[in-house]
């Protein structure tokens, strides 16, 4: 053993660059590996604590009397409980701030968190949110004077719940503490002492919110739970369990099994092109050694000695380069991560590099297996060979071939290139080891700019909202041209979306509707809820960006009635969501719309009568893939400014507001106090500041494609070399022939032409194989990520050239080294040291 060790050993000190050039190989594949795992386990950890952030740390949430909370409480299977009162509304001038109570862990189970002072603890203390402390000019120590209401709720019928507010007193609060509430929409909310809340509120049950012991299944405890509690109404922190491994609803079953069979799909064509690029440089190495093996053999080495010099060589490599790779692996998503978390707003501030023990050693293990089980058949094919075959290079051939003509070849082609395109047909076996490596290149490059692709189409049709500053009336009449003239002249403002939108019903022919969503839960009849939109002429050019069929023109939309419709949306089906397409027209359909649901349900109760309806009746004249502004549930009509303003009504509906870059905390202030004021310029007014929330969504976008691409150029890396490997190897093993080329008359410029010649067949081959299969694979990996979100399939074009013109180039460099050998070569001394 200690020979054979030995042997080994000097073998790959020998040949110390192909010993690198493996090494390196392996370093960077376990490295590879063992990122995706750091990455999934360090966003896995950062979006727990993201998710216990923004929607609470609670695993279950309900509304119980006090009595039914004491047995959460005792429950020894419960961790934390908090429960939470409605107390009623408080008004402070046009302020209008939603005032509650609680007992427990609160503030922790929700998405509240205590930036300055404490919990209110007397009667007359009040916990203030911090968005409207900045707008009231207020800070803890301060006093506020408050005018207090009660809510009274009762049922009037199946659909109404009225609403009474009735004024309790005028009180004035001091202000113990600010909370920071972790929401897109900042409520306008405060907490007073639950003593106080006793006293005057109205609501007989309060929100129980709670968290189920380590080890425990939650389904499992709650169902318990409910059998004491019958009329009991429990649901669950859906996204924050699933990150926990624990599955509540068959929607994040679903959305749990597809990315974990995407996160697979793209382990597995990693981990194949691993074993497959150390594979072909051990079967390479062992080809270049046939003749040494022979003569082993012939002075009595055993094929078992043979078969344990090529293992030993593999795990000599692998004790080196699998350390490495996860070092490299470690420090290179140390770096990624602190050179992304640079900017303010970067969801990299949150993360930190998550060094899990199981990741390390899954990544060793699939390092360790891939290059034993890659030498395995390069040192079964060491062992087998004869000795005499071995040493002559000379393998037996039994098989009959037909002498080969090539008529048609020769007529088009040079000498050079038909002796190449012949060197390729009398050797198939090595050209199809050539072209297999060659296309795990290939297949790696499209399958990652495959999942690249649809990575982004999926976050562009998400529920996503690119603004900072959302303005809006729920009700009552809309916002002036001079609204708008106010909030665009504001300073610091970059931009702003005015909005004209109407809810709105299709009254769809059961034809038109598709069997996805008629086989969905929110199927009821042939009426498809939804908003009617006035597009401006700027905004129906932006729509152009979207457009699957049809035109955005606005001309031909007012003279026409035209309406551009998106026709996907979000269906529930047995519980699971996804967004598929809900309808199905054509250019030049009429489609017709109803703007209130009483009209939509006179339509239903006289069995879709359309003459006796009050409808507008719209032509389709464009297909968009998405709305360009906002995406919302259901059917989604875009008709002109112009038409809008005529047929619908005047003025504007919401306003979405982007501010300059990087404001400043007084700026950032005196912004959200202005537009505060324009947005509650009504009762029906509301205000929403998503100026962080925005710019971290959009600071995520950017780091998602670093990690992306980054991940496209580091395989990109891996092909080149692997290509450089193989079509150099491949030719600088047959230097014997080449010489004997030269020795029979071939001038040097001829041979240096069909060596570049072979070399971009073999890259041609090689695309060949590796675009079928790597579109194949993509594809199925398109189809596994649909299960996520429905997005049309595109062919990836540009992946495809791209890559086309890249493996050829990269093999014309990669004979570079054979070219250069040729030029110095003597043939006397190269025929006899072969």
């Amino acid at each position: 053993m200690k020979s054979i060790t030995s042997l080994a050993l000097r073998y790959l000190w020998q040949q110390k660059k192909r010993t690198c050039l493996t090494i390196l190989g392996i370093i960077i594949s376990v490295s590879m590996i063992t990122s995706i795992g750091i990455i999934l386990v360090s966003f896995r950890d950062a979006e727990i604590e993201r998710q216990k952030e923004t929607e609470g740390a609670f695993h279950v949430r309900t509304v119980m009397d006090k009595e039914q909370y004491k047995t959460i409480v005792s429950n020894p299977k419960i961790d934390k409980t908090a429960y939470s009162l409605e107390v009623g509304r408080g008004y402070v001038d046009d302020t209008v701030i939603s005032l509650s109570s609680y007992l427990g862990e609160h503030l922790y189970l929700s998405n509240f968190a205590l930036s300055e002072g404490r919990e209110p603890k007397e009667i007359d203390e009040i916990a203030l949110d911090a968005g409207t402390a900045r707008q009231l000019g207020l800070s803890v120590g301060d006093t506020i004077l408050m005018s207090v209401n009660g809510i009274y709720r009762h049922q009037i019928d199946e659909e109404t719940m009225e609403e009474e507010i009735h004024h309790i007193e005028d009180k004035e609060f001091e202000i113990s503490g600010l909370v920071e509430v972790a929401s897109r929409f900042n409520p306008q909310m405060a907490f007073v002492s639950y003593e106080y809340a006793t006293e005057i509120s109205l609501a007989n049950e309060g929100t129980v919110h709670f968290t189920v012991k380590d080890g425990l299944s939650v389904r499992e405890v709650v169902e318990d739970i409910q059998k004491q509690q019958d009329n009991a109404v429990f649901s669950y922190n859906n996204a924050l369990l699933l990150l926990k491994g624990q599955v509540t609803s068959e929607y994040y079953k679903t959305t749990l099994i597809s990315l974990a069979s995407v996160v697979m799909f793209l382990v597995l064509v990693v981990c194949g092109a691993t074993v497959a690029v150390i594979y072909n440089s051990f079967n390479i190495s062992v080809l270049e050694r046939i003749r040494q093996f022979g003569i082993m053999r012939s002075i009595g080495t055993t094929p078992k000695q043979i078969r344990r010099i090529v293992f030993v060589e593999a795990g000599l490599q692998a004790l080196i380069a699998v350390p490495l790779g996860l070092i490299s692996g470690i420090v290179a998503m140390n770096v990624v991560f602190y050179l992304l978390s640079t900017s303010v707003y970067s969801t990299f501030n949150d993360i930190f590099v998550s060094y899990s023990l199981s990741v390390l050693l899954v990544s060793a293990a699939i390092g360790t297996i891939s290059v034993l089980f890659s030498a395995f058949i390069p040192a079964v094919l060491a062992g087998r060979k004869q000795p005499l075959e071995a040493v002559f290079h000379r393998p037996k051939n039994k098989k009959k071939f037909k002498r080969w003509k090539g008529f048609i070849i020769k007529r088009f082609l040079s000498a050079e290139k038909t002796l190449a395109y012949k060197n390729l047909q009398r050797n198939k076996k090595r050209t199809i080891v050539t072209a297999f490596a060659l296309s795990i290149s290939v297949i790696l490059f499209i399958v990652f700019s495959v999942f690249s692709y649809y990575a982004f189409k999926i976050q562009d049709t998400r529920d996503y909202y690119d603004y900072d500053f959302q303005i809006m009336r729920t009700r009552g009449d809309t916002y002036t041209e001079e609204d708008y003239k106010k909030i665009k002249n504001l300073e610091s403002i970059h931009e702003v979306k005015p909005l004209r939108v109407h809810q709105a019903f299709g009254l769809v022919d059961e034809g038109k509707i598709s069997d996805e969503f008629k086989n969905s839960d929110m199927y009821t009849d042939n009426v498809i809820g939804g908003q009617l939109y006035g597009y401006s002429i700027t905004q129906l050019e932006s729509a152009k960006e979207y457009l699957l069929d049809g035109k955005a023109d606005n001309d031909l939309m007012v003279e026409e009635n035209g309406v551009l419709l998106v026709q996907t949306s979000i269906v529930y089906t047995d519980n699971v969501r996804l967004n598929k397409q809900i309808i199905d027209y054509e250019i030049g359909d009429k489609i017709d719309v109803v703007l209130n649901w009483e009209e939509a349900k006179r339509y239903i109760e006289e069995q879709n009568d359309v003459e006796s309806q009050e409808t507008i009746t719209l032509t389709v004249v464009g297909i968009l893939e998405n709305d360009p502004i906002y995406n919302n549930h259901g059917i989604k009509l875009i008709t002109a400014e112009e038409f809008y303003r005529a047929n619908i009504r005047e003025g504007y509906d919401k306003f979405y507001i982007n501010a300059v870059e990087d404001l400043d905390g007084d700026t950032h202030m005196q912004l959200t106090q202005e537009l505060s004021s324009i947005a509650h310029s009504s009762d029906a007014g509301s205000f929403f500041d998503n100026y962080y929330f925005a710019r971290r969504d959009r600071q995520l976008m950017l780091e998602v494609s670093v990690f992306i691409y980054g991940f496209i150029v580091l395989i990109s890396i891996i092909g080149a070399l692997n290509i450089i490997n193989t079509i150099s190897t491949n030719l600088l093993t047959r230097t014997k022939e080449f010489a004997m080329l030269r020795a029979v008359g071939m001038g040097p410029k001829s041979l240096i032409n069909m060596i570049r010649y072979e070399a971009i067949l073999s890259g041609v081959i090689g695309v060949i194989y590796g675009c079928i299969t790597g579109n194949l694979l993509g594809y199925w990996l398109y189809n596994l990520m649909n299960d996520v979100r429905e997005v049309p399939w595109e062919f990836p074009w540009t992946a495809n050239i791209i890559v086309i013109i890249a493996a050829i180039v990269v093999s014309l460099l990669a004979s570079r080294a054979t070219v250069q050998r040729v030029k110095k070569m003597n043939i006397i001394d190269t025929l006899r040291e072969e």
